[in-house]
């Protein structure tokens, strides 16, 4: 195949933001104009053509590819790069990745400190400045053979949060996760009893929660610090639970230390660094309701087990 003409592909959802993100497109090709970068854009058309897109850019040699949308876009961009590097023929592959962060919630770019402002975004690929992080991929669920995530997986309280959120039409950003905490304190989960197993010596905890964070990057959901202390290239995910049953009361004050980043200096929330970890449910029901970077990846009433693999300093990409 070819090699391509341009440096850089950049993925676009035109969704992204409520369809905010598509009138950015203009502003793109101005700026990236201006600072004298080669390169193509790419429309997204549905679920999941961003992940091929990625995949089909590696494969044909690109050096940058870069999701301009939110975390959604971003998820499904490093999944086609991972997907391709997983292959026999692109176990080489050494395309790097860059985020637009015209999403609604950023929180990837705001890890890696990315600005909003797309000039900035776009001096920094300029810029060249990169470095190596963390990638990991979770099983189960709606992905049995497996999905990557960069920025963090959350269960429980947090992911109903976050999909209350992204129903809202009229609202966006901080805003929507404020009034979906507050329509979700009507009718807050119950506690699972779960089993979470990880460590060298794969020790087993046994606890009732409801909220699980398992963070790459230090936000999630908008607005809250679940990984106050995450690095993103320190070859662990910060792993962050509530340590028991909590009451409503409790549950809207530890979402205010959740907001500040906080919590860990509250008794009743438990924190560790992890690489591998499998999360079940105690009695084999299922009942953890999950996402990744934002996306669902639990229909229902959720799924009995999730099993994340950790993927150490294994995808370049343009950072602060």
């Amino acid at each position: 195949m070819n090699k391509p003409i341009n440096d850089i592909k950049i993925i676009l959802n035109p969704a992204a933001a409520k369809g905010k993100a598509g009138r950015a497109i203009p502003s793109i090709r101005k700026i990236m104009d201006l600072h004298n970068l080669s390169y193509d854009l790419e429309v997204t058309k549905e679920i999941w053509y961003a992940s091929r897109a990625a995949e089909e850019a590696a494969r044909q040699g690109y050096a940058i590819v870069v999701a301009a949308g939110g975390d959604g876009t971003c998820n499904e961009v490093i999944n086609g790069l991972m997907s391709y590097r997983s292959s026999e023929a692109g176990k080489d592959n050494t395309t790097a990745f860059a985020v637009l962060p015209i999403g609604r919630g950023n929180d990837f770019a705001y890890s890696l400190g990315i600005s909003k402002s797309l000039n900035e975004a776009i001096k920094l690929i300029k810029e060249g400045k990169q470095k190596k992080i963390d990638v990991a991929k979770v099983y189960g669920g709606d992905c049995p053979e497996g999905r990557y995530f960069i920025n963090g997986l959350g269960i429980g309280f947090e992911p109903l949060v976050n999909l209350t959120a992204s129903r809202y039409k009229r609202i966006s950003g901080v805003l929507s996760y404020v009034v979906a905490v507050i329509q979700i304190m009507r009718n807050y989960p119950e506690a699972i009893p779960v089993l979470l197993q990880y460590g060298e010596k794969n020790s087993v905890k046994n606890i009732s929660t409801q909220q699980i964070s398992i963070c790459n990057g230090r936000r999630m959901g908008g607005a809250f610090l679940l990984g106050p202390d995450a690095v993103l290239d320190d070859g662990k995910l910060d792993l962050c639970y509530v340590n028991r049953p909590v009451s409503g009361s409790t549950i809207l004050y530890l979402v205010t230390r959740f907001f500040r980043g906080t919590q860990k200096r509250h008794s009743f929330v438990s924190s560790d660094l992890v690489g591998d970890i499998v999360i079940k449910t105690k009695d084999g029901e299922k009942g953890l309701v999950c996402h990744i970077d934002g996306e669902m990846i639990t229909t229902g009433v959720g799924t009995d087990q999730l099993s994340i693999h950790l993927y150490p300093h294994s995808l370049s990409v343009f950072s602060e």
